[in-house]
């Protein structure tokens, strides 16, 4: 004798937390007004979720140079930067995404910025009420660049009689301009303000005598 039993399974949504990293290129630093790339790769758990998307946070003072290039791509249908924050938007049904990402930093500041948070985004293919989130952080330290460099030169050498003038002051006809430091990025973004770069010391090399400074050199 053979009896049919009817029964019923339900198979519930399930949601795997996602992977996410983000690394800055070259020598993973940047220099000061000038663009590198952040590279972010994210991920979900299995083949039944999908990104929806990738938020980068903390940017305040950065520009995002290839937004357009961003959205060019298969799996982006749209990129948003504004308030230091940027938001990418992922087609329906993108499982992962590898994104080079090209910022340049605030002018004229070697300033890093640290603790950047980037969150991926996923929720279930089936069940859209259904999400979950992972975030990483990354360091975006920025090198400084000499922008301008001083520039010394003498008019003409003064004449003095060692028994009349020993003792008096003596004029050396010396002046100084800035002129571009002629590193790889000076004068990228402008020239530095007086907050960025200063003079720091002044080296006079002589053959003979004793150089002293007037009384009303303030200098260090």
């Amino acid at each position: 004798v053979t009896n049919d039993i009817p029964f019923s399974v339900t198979v519930e949504s399930t949601i795997g937390e996602p992977t996410v990293s983000a690394e800055v290129g070259g020598d993973g630093y940047f220099k000061e007004d000038a663009a590198n790339i952040v590279t972010i790769e994210a991920a979900t758990n299995d083949s039944t979720d999908q990104l929806t998307t990738v938020v980068v946070d903390g940017l305040d003072g950065w520009t995002l140079n290839n937004a357009d290039a961003l959205v060019a791509t298969d799996a982006i249908a749209s990129v948003s930067f504004t308030g230091g924050g940027l938001t990418i938007t992922l087609v329906a049904g993108v499982e992962s995404l590898t994104a080079d990402v090209s910022l340049t930093p605030a002018a004229d500041t070697d300033v890093d910025t640290t603790n950047v948070t980037v969150t991926a985004n996923v929720a279930d293919k089936t069940d859209s009420s259904l999400v979950t989130s992972a975030d990483t952080t990354v360091d975006l330290v920025v090198d400084a660049v000499l922008d301008e460099a001083v520039a010394g030169s003498q008019t003409d050498a003064p004449v003095v009689d060692e028994s009349v003038d020993a003792d008096n002051v003596i004029g050396l006809n010396l002046s100084a301009q800035l002129e571009d430091a002629g590193f790889t990025y000076s004068g990228a973004g402008g020239a530095d303000g007086p907050d960025s770069e200063a003079l720091t010391a002044i080296t006079v090399t002589e053959d003979h005598g004793t150089l002293r400074l007037s009384d009303s050199y303030t200098g260090d």
